[in-house]
């Protein structure tokens, strides 16, 4: 029997307005949530620039998405930012005008670290990716990261196809956003959840400071009878696709989702040409990606399918076979989850999330990234089609219990209603003192949790203030260059040089978290103006 829970909360989800199973994630939650008030605080921007905007709505099942307020930032994040004065009027608005309660944080992409470091609530991040540790978002450099030291991180920026979201940031900017999220975590004593053990495993590899932190693994729930439903409707004959290139005794492959570069595009190509003598492809809601194959004839591309769309699409299909080429680790995976409610038998790359739900032979099959190996067991799996062991996972594929969105939504209130009745003294007393390095005199500090404004203001802000300072001291080296608002502020490398910027312009018209520093913090304003003078801002 389910234990009953009731609450009555106001919680604001954070995150970045990409799209994709995050976004699924947070809908799913809002939707199915019938105990809070839930509020969805989303980045807006470009690409390059992911927050230009802040917006804020208000999402229900009853109502759906109700927008409230944007905020257009005079200082866009580039990336995450790791100290705003923007952020911090805008977050402190959103507490007090709404009284939140908890704040999920899905992603801090276009976001300010402030939201670890300001305001008396609770916070919980839900680990949907590797970032703001990794600024590829995926832990891939031509392999799965096990280590990320400044000298590999600098050749990611530079060598890294997958590095390709944050065209504005380097190396040394990326160091200091990495060291404060985790100083922020550590001593905030922040949870992190993880939808499976791997993305535990993998961010305590790169980060040991996190093996202090506390984790909690609670799997994405899924609406699997909602789901089920859509293979009931009638078939709609624009999505017809038997016709196409269906080949009698020929077997059927299936590649589901996106097939970017992250899901494994490069390996598909060294292997397609070998797979279509023998095999039909279907390519569904691959993207653009996916349409360089379109004019093979025994591969059918679909470019995009809603969710509703899909069982009715795989019952016209009749796959029997689903391949998952993903490179790095996924840390769940949606589309493996319908694949299961569907009964496809799955042949996945042996990482990540799959590894943790895939027993191989059992409930699917395992391979390791390699083109070689993966042709290798295609080949084995249809040796003797019709025959094949593929029938005997689809049949295991009934039995496999599949968790609902209820179910992960009464565990992320069991945390809830354990982060509100711990007390710090409970905590581990080991954990409450953490080494923080603050630039840019490079000593070290040492603050508790219970400081985290001091830590804000006396490690973050110088930190944010190098950024900032880095940002504009190295200026293009035409002479008739002159900074304005519309310059962007975020580290532009070493193919700049300095130039003055005239006296009668006032630094804190320049840099706006100057005006801040200037009267609370005097002490820094009088290390940043000797840097000024030393950098030739100032005489």
């Amino acid at each position: 029997m389910q234990e009953s829970l009731s609450y009555n909360f106001n919680i604001l989800h954070v995150m970045h307005g990409w799209g994709g199973g995050l976004e699924r994630w947070v809908n799913d939650f809002c939707r199915f949530d019938k105990r809070s008030h839930n509020f969805q605080l989303r980045s807006m921007g470009v690409p390059g620039v992911p927050g230009k905007e802040i917006h804020l709505s208000k999402s229900s099942s009853k109502n759906g998405l109700q927008p409230i307020k944007v905020w257009k930032l005079d200082k866009p994040i580039t990336s995450t930012s790791i100290y705003s004065t923007e952020y911090q009027i805008i977050l402190e608005e959103i507490l007090n005008s709404y009284q939140i309660d908890f704040i999920i944080i899905s992603s801090f992409i276009g976001h300010s670290l402030d939201l670890l470091s300001f305001g008396q609530v609770h916070k919980i991040i839900v680990c949907h990716d590797y970032y703001p540790f990794c600024p590829a978002i995926n832990i891939y450099f031509d392999s799965i990261c096990s280590d990320c030291k400044g000298s590999r991180l600098k050749e990611c920026f530079g060598n890294n196809t997958f590095n390709r979201f944050f065209p504005l940031a380097n190396a040394e900017e990326w160091l200091l956003i990495r060291r404060s999220y985790l100083d922020l975590v550590g001593a905030s004593h922040t949870p992190l959840v993880v939808p499976s053990a791997s993305a535990e495993r993998h961010l305590k590899l790169l980060a040991p400071s996190l093996e202090r932190s506390r984790f909690f693994q609670i799997p994405h729930g899924f609406d699997k009878q909602l789901f089920l439903a859509h293979s009931l409707q009638s078939s709609d004959s624009s999505l017809n696709v038997n016709h196409e290139i269906h080949h009698a005794q020929r077997p059927r492959i299936v590649i589901l989702g996106s097939l970017a570069l992250h899901k494994g595009l490069n390996l598909f190509k060294e292997i397609y040409q070998e797979i279509i003598q023998f095999a039909d492809v279907y390519l569904i809601g691959s993207g653009s990606d996916g349409e360089i194959f379109s004019k093979e004839k025994e591969i059918y591309y679909l470019s995009q399918y809603s969710q509703e769309e899909l069982p009715i699409l795989i019952k016209e299909i009749s796959p029997d076979l689903a391949l998952l080429l993903s490179v790095w680790p996924e840390t769940f995976s949606y589309t493996l989850s319908e694949l299961f409610i569907m009964r496809i038998p799955v042949l996945a790359i042996n990482t990540g999330s799959f590894q943790d739900r895939i027993i191989d032979d059992v409930n699917g099959f395992l391979v390791e990234s390699s083109s070689d190996k993966i042709l290798e067991k295609v080949k084995s799996l249809f040796a003797k089609y019709p025959f094949s062991e593929l029938y005997r996972i689809k049949n295991s594929l009934r039995d496999i219990p599949h968790r609902g969105i209820g179910e992960m939504i009464d565990d992320y209130y069991r945390l809830i209603d354990h982060l509100r009745n711990e007390s710090l003294d409970s905590r581990d007393p080991q954990s409450q003192s953490l080494p923080l390095e603050v630039m840019p005199e490079q000593a070290f500090y040492y603050t508790r949790s219970s400081d985290i404004s001091w830590l804000r203001d006396s490690v973050l802000l110088p930190r944010q203030l190098k950024i900032d300072f880095d940002a504009v001291s190295i200026t293009l080296s035409n002479s008739n260059f002159e900074l304005s608002r519309s310059t962007p502020l975020a580290p532009l490398g070493s193919h700049t040089k300095s130039r003055r910027i005239p006296k009668r312009v006032p630094l804190t018209n320049r840099f706006s978290l100057l005006k801040s520093v200037k009267s609370k913090f005097p002490k820094t304003w009088e290390y940043w103006r000797i840097t000024l003078v030393k950098l030739g801002f100032l005489s």
